[in-house]
């Protein structure tokens, strides 16, 4: 029993000197983390579509080559601390404006979505299409500042149909609002889409949401969702469409490093499309 015990004893002392040299090791790590954090927070790009923001996504891929997965994860974080609202940046997002107009194919919940939405503007003048692929095309031509569209509904699911069309004219969702159906007891959402990324002013108790597309889905899936969750970040929803092997994430970014999550999207994988950073009415 004695053995026992010495061989016990030993075995926890060695436990507890690993653990301290664990500790030490992720200390240190942690504080050269912040030093390159630091260096890279100095060229961030202005915007995500320039000659300036390949160089940065170069440089930030050869001198993390011998960092693991996780340990990418937190530089992103660090980064942001040096650099606050990169999202923003990297995004470009605008101001909203106060007058606008605003083009949606007429239908009861369509008036009642633009409702909500038009509480958001000092004026906002509104007009109809006959159909919703000519809604955006006006917005893309610039004939209207915004189109409303329906996106989804707790009896159909995703509405992939209008997903295409927000992709084929490269629309960005402003605002979002659920409206509910009196008729078949469902709620559908409805989405206030421009051609810009726009950035209406943050209000109590709304949430603020981030949705994207994510490409490569069956291999960076797992790692987008890790770092999310890293950031603090509350999923939403996921829509897999495996015969593109891409996937549609949303995201709660209210209480969260939504700056790190769009650094850590614009540098590990960058075939990503940014659908809106966006207020949920």
């Amino acid at each position: 029993m004695d053995n026992i015990d010495r061989y016990a004893g030993i075995c926890i002392g060695n436990l507890d000197r690993s653990r301290d040299q664990i500790a030490s090791l992720d200390t240190k790590t942690r504080a050269h983390l912040r030093e390159l954090a630091y260096g890279l927070s100095t060229i961030i790009p202005k915007t995500s579509d320039s000659d300036e923001a390949e160089l940065f996504r170069r440089d930030y891929s050869e001198l993390c080559v011998p960092l693991d997965h996780r340990e990418r994860i937190t530089l992103c974080g660090y980064i942001c601390e040096k650099s606050p609202r990169i999202s923003e940046r990297l995004l470009e997002l605008r101001p909203n404006s106060s007058e606008v107009t605003v083009v949606y194919v007429k239908n009861a919940l369509s008036d009642i979505a633009f409702e909500h939405f038009s509480k958001e503007f000092e004026r906002a003048q509104v007009y109809y299409a006959d159909n919703f692929e000519s809604a955006l095309e006006d917005v893309y031509y610039s004939r209207a500042d915004h189109a409303i569209l329906p996106l989804s509904s707790s009896r159909n699911g995703l509405m992939l149909h209008f997903l295409e069309l927000i992709m084929r004219y490269e629309m960005k969702i402003a605002l979002s609002c659920e409206v509910h159906s009196i008729t078949d007891d469902s709620e559908n959402r409805f989405v206030l889409l421009s051609k810009s990324n726009i950035c209406f002013p943050k209000k109590e108790g709304e949430s603020r949401e981030f949705e994207f597309i994510l490409s490569d889905a069956s291999r960076q899936l797992p790692r987008v969702i890790c770092a999310a969750q890293e950031y603090g970040c509350k999923l939403l929803f996921v829509q897999t469409m495996p015969s593109r092997d891409t996937a549609l994430i949303r995201y709660e970014v209210s209480q969260s490093d939504a700056d790190a999550l769009c650094l850590y999207l614009f540098l590990e994988t960058p075939g990503h499309i940014p659908v809106g950073l966006y207020r949920a009415l």
